[in-house]
């Protein structure tokens, strides 16, 4: 999917103040304030490649209103999908 949000829950569309049909579709980084992008795109990186890492980040979202969150993701044994 290419970073992109495939299946926004009613939970993550509420704490960006946004509808999930405005998330769903869009990159994930889309939603990070641009001082954590570079930070969140390496994390990522280094996931997607299997590589150690962090079991989590910190970021500060964007959306109709800015939250500060932790990011938790793995890689699927099966595809190169994250959850």
């Amino acid at each position: 999917s290419g970073g992109a949000v495939s299946d926004a829950n009613a939970a993550f569309a509420g704490m960006l103040h946004l509808p999930a049909d405005a998330i769903n579709g869009k990159p994930l980084l889309h939603f990070i304030h641009k001082e954590f992008q570079a930070r969140a795109k390496d994390w990522l990186k280094r996931l997607a490649r299997g590589g150690r890492t962090e079991p989590f980040i910190e970021v500060l979202m964007k959306g109709s209103a800015e939250v500060a969150v932790q990011i938790y993701a793995r890689k699927l044994k099966a595809g190169d999908e994250f959850v």
